[in-house]
């Protein structure tokens, strides 16, 4: 009995695990979408147009759903560990998404910098 209780932790924690790369991976892939959006709109609604209300709204309507939308895959497993009393798989979860989040950024950053010290 304690070996499958032992078994079960440890397969509840990798799936906790697993949960908070998920939810890393796909915010920041809507992340990307966003960034493709602000370059599209940039072109859309240039600033010196007489439709440039039209892009600020649209702004602030896409800031308030990516707000909801990473409220809920960024917290909502993490959330659900905690109320059902496993604090430590709350944890974890919550850790892996930041990690996979910073991971991502990491990237970024990294390819950023070596694209722009490249000469062409």
């Amino acid at each position: 009995m304690l070996n499958s209780m032992l078994k079960s932790k440890k397969a509840s924690a990798a799936e906790a695990v697993t949960h908070g790369f998920i939810a890393g991976m796909v915010e920041a892939a809507y992340i990307i979408l966003v960034a493709i959006f602000f370059i599209v709109a940039e072109a859309v609604f240039p600033p010196s147009s007489e439709l440039l209300v039209f892009g600020a709204v649209a702004l602030i309507i896409l800031f308030v759903f990516s707000a909801a939308l990473s409220l809920i895959l960024i917290f909502c497993h993490p959330l659900n560990y905690l109320l059902a009393g496993k604090k430590a798989e709350a944890k974890e979860c919550l850790g892996a998404t930041m990690l996979t989040l910073f991971g991502a950024f990491s990237l970024v950053m990294f390819m950023g910098i070596t694209l722009s010290n490249l000469k062409f």
